[in-house]
């Protein structure tokens, strides 16, 4: 950082210290963040591994943006490569997000169907875990209209981390509650991804769309699987001709339809009661 840049921190870190509310020291943080590293979308939410998220601020309305969040506490969260950080995070600090992803994620189902609708170009999160287990992520991320965060954002986002993190976990150990119907709906979602499509493709054809869901792109799955990449996308091929869709984001638009439109029990293919199959 440099002395103009080091000096607002510490001026901004010296009133979050001296303020005596949780919320209010955790907004000028956000808003200070948000600013410092030029970031366009900004959200702190908790992370719980059996329970969907809790958000405690959400700055993301810019222009850019085609979904809402309403879609990602709905299912996207459990796809998102940072909420799986989240579930394995060994020590608080920054993750960027190509440190957490496949190479070529950018090609990927996942960023296509999420981060292009959201209008997202770039993304980080500073992590830190919670007494109880959870873990409190603070996204700063920028918009297609913007560069991806420097090598320079990075190295001081890095220096500043442990301040950060600090302040998330003390800051935010009260400030959320996991309730029965996040257990729920958490666990329903679960079971709906795990047999998404399950009785209308083949094995092979499943577990590969299973991959491509998670965010793996083509040459991922064709590293992984030890096959080609034309083999790849003649499987994806006929997925979704099966499905009737044509792109990425027509797959997530289906499970996302066949999740709000079904009625089944754990373990059910949602899909193929959706389809009427």
């Amino acid at each position: 950082m440099d002395r103009k840049t080091l000096t607002a921190w510490h001026e901004c870190l010296g009133k979050i210290l001296r303020e005596s509310d949780d919320k209010a020291a955790v907004t000028s943080l956000v808003v200070h963040l948000k600013t410092l590293f030029r970031a366009n979308s900004v959200i702190l939410m908790v992370y719980r591994a059996g329970s969907s998220p809790v958000f405690l601020h959400n700055d993301t309305g810019h222009s850019w943006r085609k979904n809402n969040f309403d879609d990602y506490i709905a299912a996207f969260y459990i796809l998102d490569p940072f909420y799986q950080a989240a579930l394995n995070l060994s020590e608080d600090g920054l993750l960027g997000l190509e440190e957490i992803t496949p190479p070529d994620f950018h090609k990927s189902e996942y960023f296509e169907a999420w981060y292009q609708q959201s209008g997202l170009n770039d993304e980080v999160n500073f992590m830190a875990r919670l007494a109880d287990g959870s873990v409190v992520a603070l996204s700063l991320a920028r918009t297609i209209d913007a560069p991806r965060f420097s090598a320079r954002d990075l190295e001081d986002m890095r220096m500043i981390a442990p301040v950060v993190c600090g302040l998330m976990a003390t800051r935010c150990s009260g400030a959320h509650k996991e309730t029965e119907k996040g257990r729920r709906l958490h666990v329903e979602l679960q079971s709906a991804l795990g047999a998404f499509g399950r009785d209308i493709l083949t094995p092979r054809e499943f577990e590969i769309m299973q991959m491509l869901m998670h965010g793996h792109p083509a040459r991922s799955v064709a590293d992984q699987l030890s096959i080609s990449m034309e083999t790849v996308k003649v499987h994806r091929k006929k997925i979704y001709a099966k499905l009737d869709i044509g792109t990425h984001a027509e797959l997530f638009s289906l499970f996302l339809a066949a999740l709000e439109n079904t009625d089944t029990t754990l373990g059910d293919d949602p899909l193929k009661a959706y389809l009427g199959a």
